[in-house]
């Protein structure tokens, strides 16, 4: 057992060199992407845009964005690794949290009118009433469509009309 131990030890460190030979520090090349990007916005400032200028400063917010995105792969796996050894600690306190917002919530007396209503029956029955006359359309029966005829044109004249309501026959 102890073979396997020094061998993963030895795995550790030799990732942790490789790690940092192809990665480097990672907020350091941050920091000088960040740098380099705004250098090369202030020469387009100061100079005018220009093919090479606008070139390099693609290329430079293309490296950062690199380096932010292994940042933000980093972080990620960082927070994986310490929810598993640590877990969920704080279940209790957020539990309590939910339930103490839940209360909250509860409709337990509402004004109706001008008077100040606690019983939930008369509440429910009037938020009900609400929406009920809130999302409901009144009932309005046209019979006269006079205004609507004459805003629409006559395209169809009445003997076109009886012709195309005629019942075809074979011919």
């Amino acid at each position: 057992m102890s073979i396997l131990v020094n061998k993963l030890k030895d795995l550790k460190r030799e990732l942790k060199l490789w790690n940092w030979k192809v990665f480097g520090d990672l907020k350091l090349n941050i920091f000088k992407a960040t740098e380099n990007v705004l250098s090369i916005q202030k020469r387009i400032a100061n100079k005018g845009l220009s093919d090479s200028l606008l070139f390099q400063e693609n290329e430079a917010l293309y490296t950062l964005d690199n380096y932010l995105s292994q940042e933000e792969t980093y972080l990620r796996e960082q927070s994986r690794i310490k929810w598993l050894k640590e877990g969920d600690k704080n279940y209790t306190f957020l539990h309590n949290m939910v339930k103490r917002r839940r209360a909250k919530k509860v409709l337990s007396h509402m004004k109706i009118g001008e008077d100040i209503v606690e019983d939930v029956t008369l509440i429910s029955s009037h938020i009900q009433s609400f929406y009920k006359d809130l999302f409901t359309e009144p009932q309005v029966s046209v019979t006269d469509y006079s205004d609507v005829q004459e805003i629409i044109p006559n395209l169809v004249s009445s003997s076109d009309n009886l012709e195309l309501c005629r019942i075809p026959n074979e011919e």
